[in-house]
């Protein structure tokens, strides 16, 4: 892959320093709850959690954005070298769109870095269905010469391929990252 981009590189220098950031406060201060029955307590950790990490989703998404570039870059013809933070994480549309104006050449895709949330029924849970669908629906209606439709959790891939494939044109990929 070539190198990765400045704005990359930022997003990746942020991701990094709210890890870092995490790291000192368990350090300084832990994380043991010392009272199970005080919410207070353990409302307040929680929520030093949240705020030190940031929209977690969104970096996990980021970061799957780029095992998705390094993917296109080694497998399909005419991707060239973008810059996956160009686009905002949580924005609308399509995950990756490249060369939107040209569909004879445009590749498209959608990331999903969800867990199952019924993993012991082998299965999505209601509202992580209901999302998948609606990517499903983005790809399938969209004109593209290439479509993909990445995941990077091992056990959402498989039953992707059990139990929804069919609901997804034979002209979509699926494919788990990273590879």
């Amino acid at each position: 892959m070539t190198s990765i981009k400045d704005n990359e590189l930022s997003y990746l220098n942020q991701i990094v320093c709210r890890i870092n950031s995490l790291s000192k406060y368990i350090s300084d201060r832990g994380l043991v709850i010392n009272d199970v029955e005080d919410p207070k307590e353990i409302f307040a950790k929680v929520s030093d959690i949240k705020r030190l990490l940031g929209n977690n989703n969104n970096n996990l998404s980021f970061i799957a954005c780029l095992f998705a570039k390094k993917y296109l870059l080694e497998t399909a013809k005419h991707v060239f070298d973008y810059d996956v933070a160009e686009k905002h994480q949580g924005a609308k549309g399509l995950d990756i769109d490249i060369f939107p104006n040209t569909p004879e050449k445009r590749i498209i895709g959608e990331i999903k870095t969800t867990t199952p949330y019924h993993i012991e029924k082998n299965d999505l849970g209601a509202s992580q269905r209901d999302s998948f669908r609606k990517d499903f629906k983005k790809l399938n209606s969209t004109d593209a010469a290439h479509k993909y439709f990445f995941v990077t959790d091992k056990n959402t891939y498989e039953i992707i391929l059990k139990k929804y494939k069919k609901e997804l044109d034979d002209d979509v990929e699926i494919v788990l990252l990273p590879t």
